[in-house]
């Protein structure tokens, strides 16, 4: 049949107005968004990856840029020339700076006079170095006002002060003898160990036994001890018992021979036991104290020891604040 029944067109569900257009035989152009799911349309689904893809790669991009901003160094000076000058360098950071020397005795050559001066070990040979350091007008200042106290009470004093890493140091009055009381008792307990106990001519666990009576009777040495125990009350105490004893005990020619070879007046040996010197030959003294402490063997070990550890140290109560070491 060409024609439909007239009641199968009654049954149509949309009234004749509404009905839907007739399908063209022409194919419509694609669209972005045609509803329905994500399948009816693939260009839909590039073009959201393709979004997300950029979004993440603006993310991506503005954190690095933040990060690399608040790691970045900050800006140089624009005004670079008109910074401050640096600060000179320190006395310390000078010396620091100097070549290191081994200060030996035959290469002292401490200053006379008895104004405080600097001093330095002879340059090298072909050498542009000053051989004569100058001391500061602050430096100058600061000992007069340190040693004002012995001159307003009309005292004389002298002292030597190296720096044994540069030899440099500072000097005043060398010359001039002093009365060095038991501050021989070190350079003392040094010339034993060294020509004595070093040689084999005494021992540290030798016995000592003499009761005496000092010229002076001012103390007297009883009874008998180890030669150790009796340099180690010597040091740690100023012990004038068990310093005498040595004294007594030992020859004085051996010392001035010893002080002789030092380049120390020899006529320290027969003063008495607390002989009047002065700074150069005290200087003398503890620069050959300083090499033998120096050396390693197991006697100037262990009298080192006893240096560090000696009960009174005007020099540990004038650094302790300076050095936790003291």
């Amino acid at each position: 049949m060409s024609e439909r029944p007239a009641a199968q067109a009654a049954e149509q569900p949309f009234p004749a107005s509404k009905r839907p257009a007739a399908r063209s035989s022409a194919r419509p152009a694609p669209t972005l968004y045609a509803g329905g799911g994500p399948d009816q349309n693939p260009l839909r689904r590039i073009v959201l990856v393709a979004g997300a893809v950029a979004v993440c790669a603006l993310l991506v991009f503005g954190i690095s840029t933040l990060f690399s901003t608040c790691s970045a160094p900050p800006p140089e000076e624009e005004h670079a020339a008109e910074a401050e000058p640096e600060s000179p360098p320190t006395p310390e950071e000078r010396l620091a700076a100097l070549p290191a020397v081994q200060v030996e005795l035959a290469e002292l050559n401490l200053p006379t006079g008895t104004e405080p001066q600097a001093f330095a070990p002879a340059p090298a040979e072909g050498s542009t170095e000053s051989v004569q350091p100058v001391l500061s007008d602050a430096s100058k200042a600061a000992i007069d006002q340190a040693f004002a106290p012995f001159a307003e009470n009309d005292r004389s004093f002298g002292f030597a002060l190296v720096d044994l890493g540069t030899g440099r140091g500072i000097a005043a009055n060398v010359d001039a003898e002093f009365y060095g009381a038991s501050s021989f008792k070190g350079p003392y307990c040094v010339y034993f160990c060294q020509s004595q106990i070093e040689t084999g001519l005494a021992a540290r666990d030798d016995f000592v036994a003499s009761g005496v009576m000092s010229e002076s009777g001012v103390f007297s040495s009883q009874g008998s001890d180890l030669i150790g125990s009796m340099i180690e009350s010597a040091i740690l105490f100023s012990s004038n018992d068990t310093y005498g004893a040595l004294r007594n005990d030992y020859s004085d020619d051996a010392l001035a021979a010893y002080l002789e070879g030092l380049g120390v007046d020899p006529a320290l040996a027969y003063d008495t036991w607390f002989p009047r010197y002065t700074v150069r030959d005290g200087m003398r003294l503890w620069l050959n104290a300083s090499e033998y402490l120096a050396s390693g063997t197991e006697t100037a070990q262990w009298l080192a020891g006893l240096l560090e550890k000696d009960e009174t140290s005007y020099l540990r109560e004038a650094l302790k604040n300076e050095n936790p070491k003291y």
